[in-house]
């Protein structure tokens, strides 16, 4: 069967689809459709280029018995939108714990141009699931207005009991901290959940930047050490015979969750590595993680590998392994 037939292509934006024409019996039913449609809409596709793919692919999988035609995906996008929202809505209430994370991004605003925002975004725990996002201020009050916003549409004004974060100034400050503006709001205190990752980080960031110097923009110190691990992936080179050193972390009975996180994986490796004194092969030319002063870990793991292939290390970057793996 010719998979293009059914469609008379007048141009190259003007699609004209004819059932009879093209063979088809059958339509799809809607709930068979739902994955793509989600997709179509997360992609901006238009119904009839979603259309067109689909009996495309029906045909070259021999599928002659279903159609979709643009005005179907039309009418079921529609559907699709309805009913996911109504789904929604019904379970997204009386939610127990919310965990907020902030971040800058590059908003679209139209005409090819970007406008910098500070999204926020929620999620309900223990089930890690994806409540909403909205624009806000960076200020703790101007994030727990967001938070109410939120509380209040999920009917969790009476329900909620944790909120968590990372443990930035802003979120954790004692006055005027985004939990805290969120109790006055509420008129009683909540739960503070704050992120442990963050926690750990912290003593390693200002060690570094007390035997490295200050930060330099997003990507931590720019001394011998940081400018080092910045070119890192542009200077890999073989291991040489480094000094052992033992680590305090512990085995690691639920690995599977690791692999997970590929810089959590690499930095196991690496640590276990340097106990040893016997590294994977794959980590000789592998391009190691993106640096980022909000993603410590992936300095830490830059940090390993410099160590491991410097002849004759600093007594600073000693340091700092030490540190690594003791703590």
């Amino acid at each position: 069967m010719d998979f293009n037939s059914g469609w008379d292509v007048e141009d190259d934006h003007d699609y004209v689809f004819n059932e009879k024409e093209a063979g088809f019996t059958r339509r799809m039913d809607m709930d068979e459709f739902r994955h793509v449609l989600q997709t179509a809409d997360r992609y901006a596709l238009s119904d009839d280029v979603t259309s067109l793919m689909a009996n495309q692919i029906f045909a070259i999988v021999n599928r002659s018995d279903k159609c979709v035609s643009p005005s179907l995906i039309n009418k079921w996008r529609k559907e699709t939108a309805k009913k996911i929202t109504e789904e929604y809505d019904e379970t997204n209430q009386n939610h127990v714990c919310l965990t907020i994370d902030g971040k800058i991004c590059d908003v679209n605003i139209g005409h090819n141009q970007t406008e910098r925002k500070h999204i926020l975004t929620f999620v309900t725990e223990p089930a890690c699931k994806y409540i909403d996002h909205l624009e806000c201020g960076e200020t703790g009050r101007a994030m727990s207005v967001a938070n109410m916003t939120v509380i209040s549409e999920t009917n969790s004004l009476e329900s909620l009991t944790t909120i968590g974060g990372d443990s930035t100034a802003a979120n954790t400050g004692k006055h005027h901290g985004m939990i805290r503006e969120t109790e006055v709001l509420l008129e009683r205190p909540l739960q503070w959940k704050i992120c442990q990752m963050h926690f750990a980080e912290l003593p390693a960031k200002n060690l570094f930047i007390k035997l490295d110097g200050k930060t330099d923009g997003p990507l931590g110190p720019s001394g011998p050490i940081g400018k080092a691990i910045k070119n890192i992936n542009k200077n890999l080179k073989p291991f040489v015979d480094f000094q052992r050193v033992q680590s305090n972390v512990p085995e690691i009975n639920n690995i599977e969750a690791y692999k997970k996180r590929q810089d959590l994986m690499i930095l196991l490796d690496l640590i276990r590595g340097l106990e040893s004194g016997n590294v994977d092969v794959k980590y000789v030319m592998k391009q190691y993680p993106a640096m980022h002063n909000a993603r410590w870990f992936t300095t830490f793991i830059r940090i390993i590998r410099l160590y491991m292939q410097t002849e004759n290390p600093s007594y600073e970057l000693k340091l700092l392994i030490n540190f690594i793996q003791k703590e």
